[in-house]
């Protein structure tokens, strides 16, 4: 990393962002927030890096509340964001979310990526296990006065106001790319293919696409038990993964232009059956000049509400 990077690390509600705010602020240096749930300013579930001025320079959209959910985004998003910054400082705050195995492998990668000069413990958060060190100084907690549970109502305040001006954007799964998901790694199955696939036990079969030895097939409900392995093996595959269409309905995602340019988030209001189009509304004129669509881990409603988690890779 060209930058010098200062590690402000904290318990969620700790105050970790206000403090590498601050700190960022009287040393007239960037300020990275890596906690996708507590984005000030909004949009939520991303990476973000304002300027020494405070000014929005770089986002990037990670798909969750929980940096655990897709550690492949978020060092993504700490790439592209940190490359920004050919030299100066950073102040960046990290939460500490979770301490299963996964997330503490995922935050000792993230710290020898960002290769931090100095680390700074916010409150009692211990670090030796997870980082094989002591912190290089502490700090005390600078809690909200209503911690992490105001998060989540501002979160579905901002969504209910950006889906009331958003727009509507027409993405067909046979021309899009789309990043973050199985859908996507793949490539599609030819119209005779299609045939084939219904042929085999998918007579509802929207679409479907090959990777190595895994086939994805996003299909309707009507379909005998054992067409499943039957059309893995018709196609040369070991599994065969099953989508229903209204799996992706609500779920947000990120847009993504030219040169990997972050445009905003969105949320997939329908699904085309009939021609494999997903519906997404976002901020913006139609058409958005769109390279990426990633699929991110949360839905939301109509009305902004998050309606929960998808497991993960179960797109």
């Amino acid at each position: 990393m060209a930058a010098n990077i200062e590690l402000i690390v904290g318990a969620p509600g700790s105050g970790h962002r206000l403090i590498a705010q601050t700190r960022a602020e009287s040393r007239g240096a960037y300020c990275l927030n890596l906690d996708p749930s507590d984005q000030d300013p909004l949009p939520p579930y991303c990476l973000s890096l304002c300027g020494p001025g405070g000014a929005l320079v770089s986002a990037q959209f990670v798909g969750s509340t929980q940096l655990v959910h897709d550690p492949l985004s978020v060092f993504l998003g700490v790439y592209r964001t940190v490359g920004v910054v050919q030299e100066g400082e950073i102040c960046a705050a990290l939460p500490i979310q979770s301490l299963s195995p996964v997330s503490v492998h995922m935050y000792r990668a993230l710290w020898r990526a960002l290769e931090p000069q100095s680390v700074i413990a916010v409150g009692d958060v211990t670090l030796r296990h997870i980082l094989g060190k002591d912190p290089d100084d502490r700090e005390p907690p600078r809690p909200d006065r209503l911690g992490p549970r105001a998060e989540k109502p501002k979160r579905k305040a901002w969504w209910a106001e950006y889906l009331a001006r958003s727009r509507k954007h027409k993405f067909t799964l046979q021309q899009t790319r789309l990043v973050g998901s199985r859908l996507g790694a793949g490539q599609p199955l030819s119209a005779k293919e299609m045939i084939e696939l219904r042929e085999v036990g998918f007579p509802e079969a929207i679409y479907a696409e090959l990777c190595g030895t895994s086939l994805t097939i996003v299909t309707g409900h009507r379909h005998e038990s054992d067409a499943a392995p039957r059309a893995a093996d018709h196609f040369g595959c070991e599994t065969a993964h099953l989508i229903a269409p209204g799996t992706l309905v609500g779920l947000v995602v990120g847009l993504i232009g030219p040169k990997g340019r972050f445009l905003g988030v969105g949320r997939i209001s329908e699904f085309d059956t009939s021609n494999a189009v997903l519906a997404v509304q976002a901020a913006g004129e139609p058409p958005l000049v769109v390279e990426e669509v990633q699929l991110g881990r949360i839905r939301v409603g109509p009305d902004g509400e998050e309606l929960g988690y998808l497991k993960p890779w179960q797109v």
